[in-house]
């Protein structure tokens, strides 16, 4: 008789198991999760960028007309990079 009894129990619970886990997931929204992770990651790289671009002295390497120029406006780029990065 226990064995009976017991048998559809334990169907019905491994049945009812699948169908909650499946309601859990939709539930929690774990792809909103995701979602919402994925975006806050990529702000954060873009922030970072950002910031070591903000003020790069890009337009002096551009304007220059001679080897001087050109190793004075690497000289100000590699000096924005070490003070961005505080590798100094």
């Amino acid at each position: 008789m226990p064995l009976s009894v017991s048998l559809p129990i334990l169907v019905s619970r491994r049945e009812q198991t699948k169908v909650g886990h499946g309601h859990l997931v939709r539930n929690l929204g774990l792809k909103d999760i995701r979602a919402l992770i994925t975006r806050t990651v990529n702000f954060v790289i873009v922030h970072k960028y950002n910031q070591l671009m903000k003020d790069f002295p890009l337009n002096e390497l551009l304007s220059a007309t001679d080897a001087t120029k050109v190793r004075d406006s690497l000289v100000l780029i590699f000096g924005h990079l070490n003070k961005k990065l505080k590798l100094s």
